[in-house]
């Protein structure tokens, strides 16, 4: 089902150590990437340069793929249709959730990683290798470049995916009464010979800031929040979820844009776009005070000492 693949990361192919996919015979399919792939593990535990880096210490192996850009927009539109159809009453946020999800999570992750350049390691294979220490997991993530393209242009080329996803045009319930919403679908789906999709409402609710939270006193502290830190909006919303995330307050993983869409319900002030506060880049030398000022008046009110 379309609303399945914000569960994956569209622009790569991963594979995960351990999983079968990782192993050389659990496939006869033949392709670049596990044909590299084989080499690249064979040369990580046996290369006596690579004892740090064995395979026992690696997460995942990513190989990095580029959508030629008309491509892609082709194939968001054919989504966002598809998607109208089956969830009419659907929002813009809706679609690039279910969608994209994953996708711009680790598009967004992986650009502001600062990778390790192997370079060329494999004889005859035009392939870059470079990778990253998840210090969490205390293990290595590995990238894999066409030779090429350098590890820049991937991260300037994902910028632009973002940013081409998060500013689709896509019809607003506000805008439309629910009649005319079905029926244009209706003729959408008419349009699309071959396919047989019913429309039916989604469930969906957004959740609320406090339903975020995972504290017990999640409640306690999403009023709280919203009195002491009145009007934030953009580069303090996003010291804000770093700092409920450092706590271990708020899911580490595709939760952000729930974040931003929670603030915004539950606020009563312009927190503005999602866009101001997901590209402010964290930087320690500036913002670590802020963050530890925000983190203990958060403990405060866990520990019960009200906003102290």
């Amino acid at each position: 089902m379309i609303q399945f693949l914000g569960n994956h990361n569209l622009f790569v192919s991963h594979f995960i150590m351990g999983c079968k996919e990782a192993i050389k015979d659990f496939t006869k399919t033949e392709t670049d990437e596990i044909r590299v792939l084989s080499k690249w593990l064979f040369y990580k535990d046996n290369d006596p340069f690579m004892r740090k880096y064995r395979t026992n210490r690696t997460q995942y192996v990513d190989f990095l793929t580029i959508i030629e850009p008309a491509v892609l927009k082709e194939i968001i539109d054919d989504l966002k249709r598809i998607y109208l159809i089956e969830f009419p009453f659907s929002e813009k946020e809706d679609f690039i959730e279910s969608v994209f999800g994953h996708s711009l999570y680790k598009l967004e992750t992986f650009i502001e990683n600062n990778m390790v350049c192997y370079g060329s390691v494999l004889t005859g294979e035009p392939f870059d290798f470079y990778n990253y220490y998840d210090n969490p997991f205390s293990e290595f993530l590995d990238y894999v470049t066409e030779e090429s393209r350098t590890i820049e242009y991937y991260k300037q080329y994902y910028k632009w995916v973002i940013n081409l996803i998060e500013e689709v045009e896509y019809p607003s319930s506000n805008s439309k009464s629910s009649k005319k919403r079905i029926r244009e679908s209706k003729e959408i789906a008419d349009k699309l010979k071959g396919e047989s999709v019913s429309i039916q409402k989604p469930s969906k609710k957004e959740l609320e800031l406090s339903e975020l939270i995972t504290h017990q006193k999640s409640q306690e502290l999403a009023n709280q929040i919203s009195i002491q830190y009145k009007n934030i909006k953009g580069k303090q919303l996003k010291l804000l979820l770093i700092s409920l995330k450092e706590l271990g307050l708020f899911p580490n993983e595709r939760m952000d844009r729930k974040f931003h869409t929670a603030c915004n319900i539950f606020f009563d002030w312009d927190i503005a776009s999602y866009e101001a506060m997901r590209s402010y880049k964290y930087n320690e030398n500036v913002d670590k005070e802020e963050c530890d000022l925000i983190k203990d008046f958060l403990t405060n009110i866990i520990n019960g000492n009200g906003s102290k």
